[in-house]
């Protein structure tokens, strides 16, 4: 097991995609793709 020190600020990030369905021009199913991101502060 190593021991080392965790950084103070660290970037978080989720990745997600969503099936839907389009009603523009016609019925389509289309993806979309979603992310959050965020730094975190350690205290």
């Amino acid at each position: 097991m190593q021991n080392r020190h965790l950084e103070s600020i660290y970037p978080l990030v989720f990745f997600d995609a969503l099936r839907a369905t389009m009603r523009e021009t016609g019925i389509k199913n289309e993806e979309v793709l979603l992310m959050l991101g965020k730094h975190v502060l350690r205290l």
